[in-house]
């Protein structure tokens, strides 16, 4: 040992002596080196994000497993793929929620203040802009009825392609093509009261929500934000699921036995019911096997097995759908990408959002999909229609989601539709269930409606809009449009006699006022023909009573 201090002694060999000193701090600086390049990619690792940083919100690493997004990292997403350096200044700006960690003081539910731009994030593994086409999505949906009736949904999406220099787009992802900018009023940005779209010949149209619409001022000082990936694909890394949708998936996987009567009925009350904790939500759960044995005690009989498996599944869906801190559910999260449970597509497409020409931003269905078509019986092939010809010009127009059902008509429709039949039976293209049997959240396609001609009462209420207008937005007023007279009426003339109000009730009225005899009780109020020849004439001229049973009163009158 002494050998070696004396060999590098620093008054006899000070060169020696430098070099040491560099190697042990070269040793130094490597090891340390070493380690902070451990710690770096460990603390980018998702495993270091759910249990260091999110364990104080269990529900965000358990939905990031069950997404498409489960082999990316956290980091690439709420860090982006950037240069390290960027990298780790933006992850400095972390230890601002530090003491919310320490100290469990997180807002509910948790939302992410973090998130890259889509160009430093989705954008870096997809291209928006290049051609993808469209898809046809088929799923499997269960009704709450005694044999969970399975049905069978088709609808193409159409995804679509765009060009970047040239700023065109199609379909869905013409949203981000284009340059469409927004303000929002709140943090999820479910409330878009003002739209602006540029063009790609550099003119650009404002629209803005005119029950809501923002002031100058407002418009000035808001954030006006370019529409990007996320701001539809919101939910892609920690999707949440719906209750509804949860149960069918599973009964479509085999994970629940469609046979058991009742079962998605019972399992959607369960899963919908208000709880106080996730701790109630799971103690309902674990009993479901014992409650629906309780409420169906023939039907239970001998499935105890599966009903036993089928609270286990339900306690797993429990604590998917609700969470550990007291009323926060699934609902609190709400995903953009659609319109069915939250607004989505409808925060602008909701016929509100208007621009000075009191044209609505489109709400046509076909823009992004098909119309959805169910199949109730997989025995019967159904056909699904691709139209490769370029549709009339009236389906283009911002108003046709609300106008069709007045311009519809067999002649014009059912070249490409077939026979035009009306419901939500989903007999034919337009008894489509998911069109006339669903309410959609925020868009209402009977708002402020008011018929401009006649009101509409009684049966006129059940009657649809194009037995009147017959493919025409002001047809002309008849009621021999769709009423006949019988033979050897009074007069082909209807409205000389009737009006909507109703034939009975109308004709008694009408004829009080030109006889003056009162028609309001008796009788005549119900029936004409219990004073009237139906050969006869409406109105007699002064003294000829030719075809009126005047003579006889005493049919209804004692003398």
């Amino acid at each position: 040992m002494s050998k070696i201090v004396g060999f590098f002694n620093r008054k006899e060999h000070p060169v020696r002596f430098v070099i040491l000193i560099i190697v042990i701090f070269s040793i130094l600086f490597m090891a340390l080196s070493a380690i902070s390049i451990q710690v770096w990619e460990y603390t980018n690792t998702s495993r270091f994000c759910a249990s260091a940083c999110h364990e104080v919100h269990p529900e965000i690493p358990a939905a990031y497993q069950d997404s498409y997004h489960a082999e990316v990292s956290c980091v690439e997403c709420h860090i982006g793929r950037v240069h390290q350096l960027k990298a780790m200044l933006i992850k400095t700006t972390h230890l601002k929620h530090l003491p919310m960690v320490i100290f469990n003081t997180w807002e509910r539910p948790t939302r992410s203040e973090s998130m890259r731009t889509s160009a430093e994030s989705c954008e870096r593994c997809h291209n928006a802009g290049a051609y993808h086409g469209d898809t046809i999505s088929i799923d499997k949906k269960y009704r709450p009825d005694a044999g969970n009736t399975e049905d069978t949904l088709y609808m193409i999406l159409k995804t679509g392609e765009g060009n970047r220099e040239e700023n065109i787009g199609y379909g869905i992802h013409w949203h981000v093509v284009s340059t469409v900018e927004f303000i929002a009023t709140d943090e999820t940005k479910q409330e878009i009261p003002w739209v602006r779209l540029t063009r790609a010949d550099g003119t650009a149209v404002t629209y803005v929500d005119e029950d809501n619409p923002l002031t100058p001022e407002e418009v000035e000082k808001g954030e006006i934000h370019v529409m990007e990936c996320q701001d539809c694909h919101n939910r892609k890394g920690h999707p949440y699921p719906v209750p509804s949708e949860i149960i069918d998936r599973s009964i479509t996987q085999g994970r629940l036995s469609k046979d058991i009567p009742y079962l998605k009925k019972e399992l959607l009350e369960l899963l919908t019911a208000g709880y106080q904790s996730q701790e109630q939500a799971l103690e309902a759960a674990g009993e479901f096997n014992l409650n629906y044995a309780e409420k169906y005690p023939d039907l239970a009989k001998g499935r105890e097995e599966e009903l036993e498996h089928a609270s286990g599944i339900a306690q797993e869906f429990v604590e998917s759908l609700i969470f550990e801190e007291p009323g926060i559910t699934w609902e609190d999260f709400p995903d953009n990408e659609g319109h069915k449970y939250f607004p989505g597509c409808f925060r602008c497409h909701d016929n509100r959002h208007v621009n000075e020409e009191r044209e609505a931003i489109k709400a046509n269905c076909n823009l992004c999909h098909s119309i959805p078509q169910i199949v109730k019986d997989e025995r019967v092939q159904k056909k699904i229609t691709l139209l490769i010809t370029q549709p009339p010009p009236s389906h283009g127009e911002s108003s046709f989601l609300f106008d069709h059902r007045i311009l519809a008509n067999q002649k014009d429709c059912g070249s490409c539709h077939g026979e035009i039949k009306y419901g939500k039976d989903d007999s034919g293209f337009c008894a489509s269930s998911t069109c006339h049997d669903t309410e959609w959240p925020r868009l209402d396609i009977n708002r402020e409606f008011t018929h401009p001609t006649e009101p509409m009462e009684g049966k006129h209420l059940e009657a649809s809009c194009s037995s009147c207008h017959q493919g025409g937005r002001k047809p002309e007023y008849d009621c021999a449009t769709c009423h006949t007279a019988p033979a050897g009426h009074f007069r082909e003339d209807c409205a000389s006699c009737h009006s909507p109000q109703g034939f009975k009730q109308s004709a008694a009225n009408l004829v009080s006022a030109l006889s003056g005899i009162p028609h309001e009780t008796g009788g005549a109020y119900s029936n004409c023909m219990m004073c009237h020849d139906p050969k006869g004439k409406i109105r007699p001229a002064p003294g000829e009573h030719t075809g009126y049973r005047i003579n006889q009163c005493t049919i209804c009158h004692k003398p």
